[in-house]
């Protein structure tokens, strides 16, 4: 076999992905093909009068064989067969041919673009309705790779598809009439060209297997610069900038090596095809003379289809070898989305009303465990009074993000459960829309101030910014910048120091106007002049929310209501009573 079952698998569930997109625009397409086939054999019956009026062969030749049955096509439409009128026919069917072609452009490109972007939609949607425990399971840079390189790659695979058919049609043309030219010397060339894809069974395995590679290699690329360029300052700071670049100069050259390994197949290919064509023209020619006696007219336009033909299927196992060599991009994108839906959230995207907290967040008997792993959190029974401060401590391990990720809604519990005024939240996008979350590191966009308020909340009001940003404690400090609301913070917020980005996450929370703050770890990282600003700010919201701290210094945990200490997955103690 050519290819193996797999690999069949693959090819065949692209074209069926292909054809599923967009019915209409493939049969569209389809049918431009089969015209344009049909136009440029048009044009290509019409060189034998045109070289018998040329004065090419003799008149007598010229009324016998397929020249007399184009002869007669013209006295059939009533129009003398003269040099003008051949000359207009010509000029008529290669316009058709020329305006086929320009629409048929203007589809594929419809069809390329739609199919592209329908897969990157489609990838991405299911990416974003994964179940958060797998998605923390799995490389988002990988992810990244999937939505960029991987689909542009099964776009240009659609391309290759179309174009490789477009040949595959016009060789088909091509063949006709060579059949009706001389059916021996066609049967003839054929056989030769079957021996030559034939030989070529090996340039074709390696194609997709140097699509396999180059998947893989680009995989680990795009992992690679998004570690580097994510801990480039760690990188600067323990001056192993070299190091870094050889593991970058290392899988480039493996990517480099696999592209010219498929250029290099891709090469043998057309140089096969060459020599045997050469071979292929030569022969038939020989045989033409000498055994068949074809007219000359005949034979001029039969060595002329096959000069054209043969080109046309080297062509034909070009695009071929690289429609196999972009196969892997697609399979992995295929099997990527059926991960995600596999671990689809069974909860509804559709945006609901905030669940509010009016009374209490209830844990009763809640254990998890990651996959194949010791449990992290086991029985905890925990009951959160609404608009209380609760901090969450307990050493490294002990389950105190987990259990907030819980709280959240992010992950969903093996045993348990956990209800919100007697609302079980398993699944609920509802308490998600209720809660403001501010991670640890105080991520930021790369945009304004502005905009990253307004990504948490698009309805609010430039008043209601501003008034997260006075009860975040960063009111004062963003009207002194320069653009003041408006100043662009840098990738992650590089143009602002630690405290300033993490007193903007806060402030982006609170625009949200949530039921539960939960804060993770917000002040580990600050100094004790930015820690003060945080605490300013919770001590402000005491008694309007409820808040969750995950803490290990005393100073926040001394402004909570009480504190729930954590170990080994299980409450310790619980220290402070609620203030009603």
């Amino acid at each position: 076999m050519l290819l193996s079952r797999n690999q069949i698998t693959t090819l065949l569930g692209f074209i069926r992905a292909l054809i599923g997109y967009n019915r209409w625009q493939v049969l569209q397409s389809f049918v431009l093909l089969i015209f344009m086939g049909i136009s440029q054999g048009v044009s290509l019956l019409l060189l034998i009068p045109f070289l018998a009026l040329a004065g090419v062969t003799e008149t007598d030749q010229s009324d016998s064989g397929l020249a007399a049955r184009v002869k007669t096509v013209f006295e059939h439409t009533g129009f003398e067969l003269s040099l003008i009128n051949v000359l207009l026919a010509y000029i008529f069917i290669f316009s058709c041919y020329a305006l086929t072609l320009y629409w048929q452009s203007i589809v594929n490109t419809q069809l390329i673009q739609g199919f592209t972007r329908q897969l990157r939609n489609k990838l991405h949607q299911a990416f974003i309705e994964a179940k958060w425990l797998f998605i923390t399971q799995i490389r988002t840079a990988d992810v990244a790779n999937l939505l960029v390189k991987e689909t542009g790659k099964t776009g240009s695979s659609t391309q290759l598809l179309i174009r490789l058919i477009t040949q595959f049609i016009l060789a088909l043309v091509h063949i006709g009439l060579a059949l009706v030219l001389s059916w021996q010397l066609t049967l003839m060339a054929l056989a030769g060209i079957l021996v030559l894809i034939l030989i070529q069974r090996s340039i074709m395995r390696a194609a997709y297997e140097s699509g396999e590679g180059s998947y893989l290699n680009h995989k680990v690329l795009f992992s690679m610069i998004s570690e580097h360029l994510n801990g480039l300052k760690l990188v600067k700071g323990y001056g192993s900038e070299e190091r870094h670049h050889r593991q970058y100069n290392e899988i480039t050259k493996r990517v480099k090596d696999h592209a010219n390994r498929f250029q290099y197949s891709g090469a043998r290919s057309k140089l096969v095809f060459d020599i045997g064509g050469v071979l292929l023209i030569s022969a038939f020619f020989y045989a033409a003379l000498v055994f068949w006696k074809i007219p000359v007219i005949e034979l001029l336009l039969i060595v002329y289809i096959f000069a054209r033909l043969l080109p046309r299927f080297s062509t034909m196992m070009t695009m071929y070898n690289g429609l196999l060599n972009n196969m892997p991009s697609f399979d992995a994108i295929e099997d990527m989305w059926v991960r995600f839906r596999e671990n689809r959230e069974n909860i509804s995207q559709a945006v609901p009303e905030p669940l509010a907290c009016k009374k209490e967040i209830l844990l009763e008997g809640v254990s998890f465990r990651y996959e194949a792993g010791q449990p992290i959190l086991t029985g905890i029974d925990l009951k959160i009074p609404a608009n209380q401060t609760i901090a969450l401590t307990g050493p490294s391990g002990s389950g105190k993000t987990t259990l907030s990720d819980l709280i959240m809604g992010l992950l969903q519990p093996d045993q348990g459960s956990i209800k919100v005024d007697g609302t079980d939240i398993s699944g609920s996008a509802g308490w998600r829309q209720a809660i403001g979350y501010v991670p640890q590191d105080g991520f930021l966009f790369h945009d304004t101030i502005r905009a990253n308020l307004l990504w948490a909340n698009p309805q609010a009001t430039t008043e209601a910014l501003w008034e997260a940003l006075e009860n975040a404690s960063a009111r004062s400090f963003v009207e002194q910048l320069k653009d003041g609301i408006d100043t662009v913070v840098g990738d992650k917020g590089v143009r602002l120091s630690g405290g300033e980005r993490q007193r903007i996450a806060l402030a982006r929370a609170l625009v949200r106007k949530p039921t539960l703050l939960v804060l993770d770890e917000a002040t580990s990282n600050l100094d004790d002049q930015n820690e003060t600003h945080i605490r300013k700010a919770i001590r402000d919201l005491h008694r309007k929310m409820t808040i969750l701290l995950i803490a290990h210094r005393s100073t926040l945990i001394d402004d909570a209501d009480q504190t729930v200490v954590l170990e080994q997955g299980r409450v310790k103690e619980i220290v402070g009573s609620y203030t009603l």
